[in-house]
C-alpha cells in the first residue's frame, strides 16, 4: 500500500516509456525508485530527464558521473533542484514501475 507522500508516475510495463511529468518545487526533495517485483536484469534502465522550456526534455547530468540513471544496483535517485522532470523507462524484461515520494 502507497503512503499518502507516494505516488505511482509509470505503471509496471516491460514497454519502453516516460513517466508522467512532475515538478519539484522549492527545493523540497524527491526520490524516485525503479521497482520491478520480479527484479531488473543487468543492463536495463531508466534515465532522468529535465525540462527548462517546460516542452522538450534532456538528460539530467551531473559533472562527475555523467547522466542520472536507475538500473538493477541503483533502482533510485533523490533530486533537490526546482524543475520539471520526467523518467524514461527503456525495455525490460520484467514489468517494471516508476514511483515518486515526497
Amino acid at each position: 500500500m502507497l503512503k499518502p507522500t507516494q505516488r505511482i508516475i509509470l505503471n509496471a510495463t516491460t514497454e519502453a516509456s516516460s513517466s508522467e511529468e512532475f515538478y519539484v518545487v522549492n527545493g523540497s526533495p524527491v526520490t524516485i525508485t525503479l521497482g520491478s517485483l520480479s527484479g531488473l536484469v543487468v543492463g536495463e534502465n531508466a534515465d532522468l530527464k529535465v525540462s527548462y522550456d517546460k516542452t522538450n526534455f534532456a538528460d539530467l547530468v551531473t559533472d562527475q558521473d555523467g547522466k542520472i540513471q536507475m538500473n538493477s544496483t541503483n533502482v533510485s535517485v533523490t533530486i533537490h533542484g526546482v524543475g520539471l522532470y520526467r523518467v524514461d523507462k527503456g525495455l525490460t524484461t520484467n514489468a517494471a514501475s516508476v514511483l515518486l515520494s515526497h
